[in-house]
């Protein structure tokens, strides 16, 4: 798993820096949205994390893209 920071302008996500793959090729993506403040007090409001949800909050982004490769690797 690897991370990029893309645009999204017209109905297409551009990415910010060239990407590593060939044309053509399929991928599977996830979006995550950037921290919005004015969206925290939906946080407040809430239901109550899971131990799982809790320790990935935590631990960020970062951890988290580490954790995954190691289960991708053999």
């Amino acid at each position: 798993m690897k991370t990029f920071e893309v645009r999204y302008e017209d109905g297409v996500l551009k990415p910010r820096e060239p990407l590593p793959f060939a044309s053509g090729q399929n991928l599977s993506v996830t979006l995550v949205r950037p921290p919005d403040p004015k969206r925290w007090e939906r946080w407040e409001n809430a239901a109550a994390q899971t131990d799982e949800e809790k320790y990935l909050t935590e631990s960020g982004l970062d951890e988290w893209t580490v954790m995954l490769d190691a289960e991708d690797r053999p």
